[in-house]
């Protein structure tokens, strides 16, 4: 938090250390960064971090609240103070999860990633172009300052939410050290066979998300009471990943990457940074086709609903 802000948490990036560090964010990555012929070292700490990307500048419309720049920024924490448990708990989880931990840090943490990337204020922007094509009238109403994009990151992450919720979860694990990650956690990936769409996001250098969604037969993970009266969700699946499958999706994280791409060790790094592209990636294809879901209202009512619903031990909910 302050004036160095950080678009992917330190915590999260340093999990693709080969050599993890008591405090995860003072762990060594190697970095391949499109433009640069070499790959080098750096803390996470260091990575994804650039000056005020959610800095406040002035007090939002019609708040009493004391006026706090760093407000936003803070917003954050919670999730990535829990996500690094959270995550081991996942990965090493059986068909049902912890209710509370994945709806208060995973779901928040991959809906998160979204909007909290670099990649948000230009998409957004191409948005407002595209609705509002006069210049004059977007400089005027002042449309793309910082200030509304980070606005509309907030309108968009509570949108965000409950589509995560509504999505098939598998976890697809591989040998420690094989998966990289990019500047954007994330990669779209399709299916035609298969017949989904969704994203991969690595959460740990041997495991990562694979959130689908299906155009029929679609069925939402569900909640069950435990005996310990309390919610837990499924299913979750796995899925063990060939090494010819990791390498693919190595590969395709690499191509979706801004400009940069994480992990260990060097030599993995290495290789998939000597085939990334050398130019800027084109514009974000997620924008017009796989974000249009995410915007579903209704999806948005369900995630409150379970919010609630999780607010109640079984014991002592009822139904309506």
């Amino acid at each position: 938090m302050g004036a160095k802000q950080h678009s992917l948490p330190a915590v999260y990036l340093g999990g693709f250390s080969d050599v993890l560090r008591p405090h995860r964010r003072e762990s060594l990555l190697w970095v391949g960064r499109r433009g640069i012929s070499a790959i080098f070292q750096k803390k996470a700490e260091g990575l994804c971090a650039m000056d005020d990307l959610y800095t406040l500048k002035r007090r939002p419309w019609m708040s009493s609240l004391k006026f706090n720049r760093y407000e936003l920024d803070a917003m954050w924490l919670p999730v990535e103070r829990r996500l690094a448990s959270a995550i081991e708990a996942i990965i090493s989880c059986g068909e049902c999860f912890d209710a509370q931990t994945w709806l208060n840090t995973l779901v928040e943490f991959v809906a998160q990633t979204f909007v909290r990337g670099v990649d948000f204020g230009p998409r957004f922007v191409q948005r407002v172009v595209d609705l509002i094509p006069d210049e004059e009238l977007r400089v005027k109403f002042k449309v793309t300052d910082s200030d509304n994009i980070n606005a509309v990151r907030l309108i968009e992450l509570h949108r965000l939410r409950g589509a995560v919720r509504r999505g098939h979860w598998t976890i697809v694990h591989a040998s420690p050290g094989r998966l990289i990650t990019n500047d954007l956690a994330r990669t779209p990936i399709f299916s035609t066979t298969e017949k989904f769409f969704g994203y991969l996001v690595p959460l740990r250098s041997d495991a990562a998300l694979l959130l689908s969604f299906d155009a029929t037969d679609h069925q939402p993970m569900s909640l069950y009471a435990h005996p310990e009266d309390r919610w837990i969700i499924g299913p979750i699946k796995h899925e063990a990943a060939t090494e010819a499958r990791i390498a693919q999706l190595n590969g395709m994280l690499a191509s979706s990457a801004i400009k940069e791409i994480y992990g260990a060790p060097k030599a993995l790094v290495g290789d998939l940074h000597a085939r990334m592209a050398i130019d800027s990636p084109p514009r974000d294809i997620v924008e017009p086709t796989l974000l249009a879901p995410f915007r579903d209202l209704g999806d948005s009512r369900e995630f409150m609903r379970i919010v609630t619903r999780l607010a109640t031990p079984p014991s002592q909910y009822v139904d309506g």
